[in-house]
């Protein structure tokens, strides 16, 4: 259940970021990008720490998931 969660806020935080980079305004969204990525990060983390622990942790099915995740969007 974590892991869906993790990953559903993965998503989302790349479709925000993508919402901003889309829509350019006069304010300057560097910081929040910046922002949205390093939380995005800190979901990788974590949803590659709770991967470990289930023992489904490898390299390739971090790459797949990771695919997968950005594919949806």
């Amino acid at each position: 259940m974590e892991l869906n969660l993790i990953a559903d806020l993965r998503l989302e935080v790349a479709r925000i970021q993508d919402v901003i980079r889309d829509n350019p305004t006069s304010v300057n969204p560097e910081p929040v990008l910046k922002a949205l990525e390093n939380y995005g990060r800190a979901l990788q983390k974590k949803q590659n720490e709770l991967m470990r622990r289930a023992g489904v942790y490898n390299s390739r099915v971090s790459r797949i998931i990771g695919e997968a995740t950005f594919k949806q969007i």
